[in-house]
């Protein structure tokens, strides 16, 4: 079962992903207890009370692990038990398709404050790749799916705004219930999201460089927001 939990159809199918290595499972049983079903090492090791462990040959583990190097701990999750929280802004990612980006973003949306929504196409946040950009992050705040009719809605509601390269709103402050939009790696904001916003933003520049890597550009983007809490 923990091989078929690699691809995105089995994560679906099984509704449980996987955290590998020491600190990441560490950060797991301390963070969202409730939602660690099973540990497997290649040692015994102390964890809390009511949580399987299952010990298994280092031969067994290299076939359970996606990493290079095995730490010889990894942990079955499941995800429902992890919360959606609420924060001050909200980062909407829609089409964001590499995993590392999405898992940086997620990472990057806790340090600064952000709840996260993204649309179906998205990376799959229970990616193993996106798990470990999260760097733990996924473990504290499960991304929020949602239908354009779900985003048709919440733009009645909340403040919408685009990164753009044709930007050139700035915001001081944000408004509340502000929701940062940003768009696939490849094709940006798509039409039908980008209908729904109320203004865009660009990130002024130097140089010759037309465009920023989504998950920096996220991140600039997000500490402007975090940056008027605690003053410039």
């Amino acid at each position: 079962m923990i091989r078929s939990l690699r691809s995105a159809k089995g994560r679906k199918k099984e509704k449980r992903f996987v955290v590998e290595g020491s600190k990441m499972v560490e950060e797991a049983l301390r963070d969202c207890p409730e939602a660690v079903e099973a540990v497997f090492t290649t040692e015994k090791v102390q964890i809390a009370a009511g949580i399987q462990q299952i010990l298994v040959t280092e031969s067994v583990f290299s076939h359970m692990s996606t990493q290079t190097a095995p730490q010889g701990v990894l942990a079955i999750l499941n995800p429902v038990r992890i919360p959606h929280t609420k924060r001050g802004h909200t980062l909407l990612l829609d089409g964001v398709a590499d995993p590392g980006n999405m898992g940086t973003l997620l990472r990057t949306a806790e340090a600064f404050d952000f709840s996260v929504w993204i649309t179906p196409d998205c990376a799959d946040p229970l990616n193993p790749k996106a798990v470990q950009a999260s760097m733990g992050a996924i473990l504290r705040h499960r991304p929020q799916v949602l239908s354009l009719q779900d985003l048709q809605d919440l733009a009645q509601t909340h403040f919408f705004a685009g990164a753009s390269l044709e930007g050139d709103w700035t915001p001081d402050p944000w408004p509340e219930q502000t929701v940062l939009v940003l768009g696939s790696e490849a094709h940006g904001i798509r039409k039908e999201v980008d209908a729904l916003l109320h203004t865009h933003l660009r990130i002024p520049m130097a140089g010759q460089t037309e465009s920023l890597n989504v998950g920096v550009a996220g991140g600039i983007l997000m500490f402007t927001a975090f940056q008027g809490k605690w003053g410039r």
